[in-house]
């Protein structure tokens, strides 16, 4: 969505700044996680400063912020097709602390959502460390990025174990999101039905998965190694370790390295690593919703239970983001 921003000062000079904010409708606006107006909230703070009121009209979706010193900042719908800056993302820090009688009330549901947030735990750090990875990708770099990626595929191959492997659990996830969804914990894009496709366990995806975890990734059998090495010819140079950069005492064995990347990666299917990381990095919304179904049914308001820090979007405080974007 794009406004026009109008700085009203008090000698009656006006200063108009465009923006984009998240969303496409006057509804992404104001529901949802409402990262449409924290996003304007914290505009117009970082511009004007704190304001004393806030008036909100609809409709045409205008804002005024009041302020002691008679400014005053309005927000309006755009009117043009100029240029407008797209405004970051505003990370809203918060805690979620049910009491334990709660959750144990929540029986096996409750240990489904504690193993997943595990695996949604250890997928967030290796995802962490997939978004360090410079541009420019030296061998080590390389090694690096291929091994994190085995990490990320055998993580999605757990959780999806724990969502159909395990009777107690099976299709419980799902259901508890969809509570969540109705009880207004939004997933972003909509993506609990693209989450639970890919999560499929008769759909491709898994099965790829399975097989590099199972083959490639940990127990290192022979099949592949040996048919990345049948395909050289007799000439061929094979490296077999390298350091590269004499910064880091980094020995990477290259041609272990290019047999793992090949086996890795399927030429009919040259979008399943971006699959399995837009998977990887939706699992935490759909827990997120899944906290709040379980809530839901044993009675609760998820909204007792959430305490936010708003101050620290208003302030110079470090933010950080869940859903680091990959190279």
């Amino acid at each position: 969505m794009k406004f026009d921003v109008e700085f009203k000062n008090r000698d009656g000079s006006v200063r108009i700044e465009r923006i984009e904010v998240e969303g496409r409708r006057a509804i992404d606006f104001m529901a949802s996680n409402a990262q449409g107006f924290l996003q304007v909230c914290k505009f117009v703070h970082d511009q004007a400063g704190e304001h004393r009121g806030m008036a909100v009209g609809l409709p045409g979706l205008a804002i005024q912020f009041n302020y002691a010193d008679g400014r005053a900042v309005v927000v309006r719908d755009a009117a043009g097709d100029g240029e407008y800056r797209l405004l970051p993302r505003v990370v809203l820090p918060f805690q979620m602390k049910v009491p334990a009688g709660i959750l144990r009330k929540g029986g096996a549901d409750t240990i489904m959502l504690l193993r997943l947030g595990a695996a949604a735990n250890a997928l967030q750090t290796v995802l962490a460390q997939h978004a360090q990875v410079p541009e420019q990708r030296g061998l080590v770099d390389q090694r690096n990025l291929a091994h994190l990626s085995i990490f990320v595929v055998s993580y999605i191959q757990e959780v999806a174990k724990i969502i159909y492997g395990d009777k107690s659990h099976a299709g419980r996830l799902w259901e508890l999101a969809e509570r969540g969804v109705e009880r207004g914990r939004q997933l972003p894009h909509e993506s609990l039905d693209e989450c639970r496709g890919l999560l499929s366990p008769n759909g491709p995806l898994i099965a790829r998965l399975a097989a590099i975890r199972n083959l490639v990734g940990f127990h290192l059998l022979p099949p592949d190694f040996k048919k990345w090495l049948d395909a050289k010819a007799e000439e061929d140079e094979v490296v077999l370790e390298a350091m590269p950069d004499p910064n880091r005492p980094d020995c990477v064995f290259l041609g272990s390295l290019q047999a793992t990347a090949e086996a890795c990666h399927q030429p009919d299917d040259p979008r399943f690593f971006a699959d399995a990381t837009r998977l990887a990095l939706t699992l935490p919304y759909v827990i997120e919703a899944a906290h709040t179904g379980l809530l839901a049914d044993h009675g609760f308001d998820v909204g007792r239970f959430l305490a936010f820090d708003v101050a620290a979007v208003f302030s110079d405080r470090a933010k950080w983001d869940r859903s680091p974007t990959l190279p």
